[in-house]
C-alpha cells in the first residue's frame, strides 16, 4: 500500500494498516460492551491502540454529527449480543526504529479479544511529530506521577486507602443520601439521589474506579466522587491534589481534588453539583436527565464544544444543546444500571427535545428549561427506545468516559 489519501480505507478483511503522521477514524465493536463497565472497555481499547502508536485517542458512544463518513455508520456493522458499537478517532505518530529515519506503518488485526474494527478510513494528514529523536531522553508522561520529577517542597495529597469491601450502587446511594442530608438538613428525593449517583458512577465510579491499574494508583484513596478539579491548578499538583488526565486527550494533565474519606468526598460532590448549582438541583427534582445535563453544561460542570475563541460560554446554543444531549445519554446509561441493581430510580426519565431550550430562560437559575417534545408519539418513542439506545454502562475517571475538551469544575477550599 502506498501513501494513503484522505478518505482511503485502512482495512482489509483481516488487518488494518495505520501509516505514520496520519489520522484515522474507525467504527468499532467493543466486545463485552454490554457486560463490563463502559470505562473498562474504553480503557482497554485505548490501551490496545496506544500500543500501535496511536495518540490523542477519542472514543464516542454515538456517531459524531460532524464526521460525514457514511462508511463509518454502517448498519451491517452489528455488535451482537454482548458488544457495543463505538466510534474512534486517533492520530498515529510512531517513532522510527533505532537507526531508521522513517517509521514504518503499523498493522493491527481487525479482530482482537477487545474489539472488532468494522472499518477505518484516513481522516487527515499530519505534520511530522516534533518529539525528540530516538536515543535522546523523551519527555515524561505528565499524567504518570511516578515519572514526573517533583520540585522541592512539593506536597501532593496523601491517599487514604479505606476502600469499602464492595463498591456497589446500593452502598453509594446510602453514602450519598447521608451526604445530601448533611449538606441540606433533610433527605433527598429519590430522583435527586439516583441522578447524583448516576453522575458519580459515570465520572469516577464513586471515587473507586478500577478499569486499569493506572487508575487505581492515581485515584484510590482520594475519594473524588465527581472528577472534581482541584481549586488550584498548579501542575504537578503540589498543593494537595493528585494528577490524572481530563478529557479525551490522553496526556492532558489536570490536578484533581482529594478528600480524606468517603463521606467527605461524597459531601464535596453534593456541594459541587447541587449546592453550587441550584439549577441542577431543581432540574433533578423533575427527574429528566436532559434538564440536569443542560444545566450542568450551562454552569460549566462539563464542556465539549467551545466557541470561536475556545471558550465554553461562547459556544452556540445548538452546540450547548448537543453537549447536553450527549451527557444526558451518558447519565441515562448509569440510571438504568442503578435501577437494575437497586430497584430505585423509577421516576427518572429521559426526554430530549429536538431543539435547544428557550434562550430567554437560559440565564434564569430558578427555572430549568421547559422540555417540549415535538409530539406525543416522540415522547412514547423516547421512553420505549431508551433501553435500546443506551444499554451500555460507563465508569469514567476524570471525566474520561464523558470525554470533553474542557471542563471548569473546581472544588471550593475545604
Amino acid at each position: 500500500m502506498g501513501n494513503p489519501k484522505v478518505g482511503d480505507s485502512a482495512c482489509t478483511s483481516t488487518n488494518c494498516t495505520f501509516h505514520p503522521h496520519t489520522g484515522y477514524r474507525a467504527e468499532i465493536i467493543a466486545k463485552q460492551g454490554k457486560i463490563l463497565p463502559y470505562e473498562a472497555v474504553r480503557e482497554a481499547i485505548e490501551a490496545e491502540l496506544a500500543k500501535s502508536g496511536a495518540e490523542e485517542i477519542v472514543i464516542h458512544d454515538e456517531y459524531p454529527k460532524g464526521w460525514n463518513e457514511p462508511r463509518l455508520n454502517n448498519p451491517n456493522c452489528l455488535p451482537g449480543t454482548f458488544g457495543e458499537k463505538v466510534w474512534v478517532e486517533a492520530k498515529w505518530r510512531p517513532q522510527p526504529a533505532p537507526g531508521k529515519a522513517v517509521a514504518k506503518p503499523v498493522t493491527v488485526p481487525v479482530n482482537t479479544a477487545t474489539y472488532r474494527i468494522c472499518d477505518a478510513i484516513v481522516w487527515l494528514e499530519l505534520v511530522p511529530s516534533k518529539k525528540q529523536p530516538p536515543g535522546k531522553k523523551q519527555p515524561p508522561d505528565p499524567v504518570d506521577p511516578s515519572k514526573v520529577d517533583l520540585p522541592p517542597g512539593c506536597k501532593r495529597a496523601t491517599p487514604v486507602l479505606d476502600k469499602p469491601p464492595k463498591v456497589t450502587d446500593a452502598w453509594a446511594l446510602e453514602v450519598l443520601g447521608i451526604a445530601y442530608r448533611n449538606k441540606f438538613g433533610h433527605p433527598p428525593a429519590e430522583n435527586e439521589l439516583v441522578i447524583a449517583a448516576a453522575i458519580s458512577r459515570g465520572e469516577s465510579y464513586y471515587g473507586w474506579p478500577s478499569a486499569t491499574q493506572a487508575q487505581k494508583d492515581s485515584w484510590y484513596g482520594h475519594h473524588n466522587w465527581g472528577a472534581i478539579h482541584a481549586r488550584v491548578q498548579d501542575y504537578p499538583c503540589c498543593t494537595g491534589g493528585f494528577i490524572w488526565r481530563d478529557g479525551a486527550k490522553v496526556l492532558r494533565p489536570v490536578c484533581f481534588a482529594s478528600w480524606s474519606d468517603n463521606m467527605k468526598g461524597a459531601e464535596g460532590f453534593i456541594r459541587e453539583i447541587y449546592q453550587k448549582r441550584s439549577p441542577v438541583l431543581q432540574a433533578a427534582k423533575t427527574g429528566n436527565v436532559y434538564e440536569v445535563a443542560w444545566w450542568m453544561r450551562q454552569t460549566s460542570y462539563f464542556c465539549r464544544r467551545t466557541g470561536p475563541n475556545g471558550s465554553c460560554a461562547t459556544a452556540s446554543l445548538a452546540d450547548k444543546h448537543a453537549d447536553a444531549v450527549w451527557y444526558a445519554n451518558a447519565i441515562w446509561r448509569h440510571v438504568e444500571k442503578i435501577k437494575a441493581s437497586t430497584g430505585k430510580g423509577g421516576g427518572v426519565r429521559k426526554e430530549i427535545p429536538g431543539t435547544p431550550p428557550d434562550p430567554s430562560k437560559k440565564d434564569d437559575p430558578s427555572k430549568p428549561p421547559r422540555v417540549e417534545l415535538p409530539d406525543a408519539r416522540n415522547k412514547i418513542a423516547s421512553a420505549a427506545g431508551a433501553t435500546l439506545l443506551v444499554i451500555g454502562v460507563g465508569v469514567t475517571v476524570g471525566g474520561i468516559a464523558y470525554a470533553r475538551h474542557a471542563k471548569k469544575r473546581h472544588a471550593r477550599k475545604r
